[in-house]
């Protein structure tokens, strides 16, 4: 008989429980499209995380995600980087220098400041 009440029980609160499919939440996703060397674009990503979180970021994705925000490194070979998004979004034009990417990468993020509510985040 105790055998029976425990199943019964185990089944009430498996049934009382949300499943988990129900629990999860669904993020943004971020399409970042970068042509320069993986550790700049990891640099990228990083910084872009750091200000805008609860995003799932992917690098030059094939396919590209339906429904996912598209940002774009620009960086030419005299060391000028700027970052471009959806809808005509541009940051300004960040010079490399010394820089390392980490450095880069958040500078170009914090000289895009319309950037973070282009991606639906909250001041």
């Amino acid at each position: 008989m105790g055998g029976l009440f425990a199943l019964v029980c185990g089944v009430l609160v498996m049934a009382a429980a949300p499943s988990a499919d129900a629990r999860q939440r669904e993020y943004p996703v971020v399409s970042v499209w970068c042509d320069s060397d993986p550790a700049m674009c990891r640099a990228l990503v990083q910084a872009l995380a750091e200000t805008v979180p609860a995003r799932i970021y992917r690098i030059n994705p094939k396919p590209r995600p339906p429904q996912a925000f598209d940002v774009r490194l620009e960086l030419s070979r005299d060391g000028a980087a700027r970052l471009h998004w959806q809808n005509n979004g541009a940051g300004d034009i960040v010079t490399r220098g010394a820089l390392s990417k980490a450095d880069l990468a958040r500078k170009l993020v914090q000289s895009s400041p319309a950037l973070p509510g282009a991606m639906g985040a909250r001041p």
